[in-house]
């Protein structure tokens, strides 16, 4: 993704190596950080129509039917690292 300008920042690990890079990470995993165009092709993935990469953060994935099989616990939780 990273290598195609689909995100900007991304890291993955344990929550402890993580917290650099993302101060609001409880977690192990993966994290990253969208950029519009990679926003955009994600909404269009999972169907919504018109998507815009500036209504990223205001839409509720988990209210979104997705149109391909997504697993649940793959869908995305929003960190806010400004916190």
């Amino acid at each position: 993704l990273s290598s195609h300008g689909l995100i900007a920042t991304y890291a993955y690990g344990g929550a402890s190596d993580l917290a650099n890079r993302f101060p609001g990470a409880a977690v192990d995993g993966a994290y990253m950080e969208p950029n519009f165009v990679g926003a955009e092709l994600f909404m269009w993935a999972l169907g919504m129509e018109t998507p815009n990469g500036h209504s990223f953060f205001n839409i509720e994935l988990e209210s979104v039917q997705p149109v391909i099989n997504i697993p649940n616990g793959a869908l995305a939780k929003i960190v806010n690292s400004a916190t």
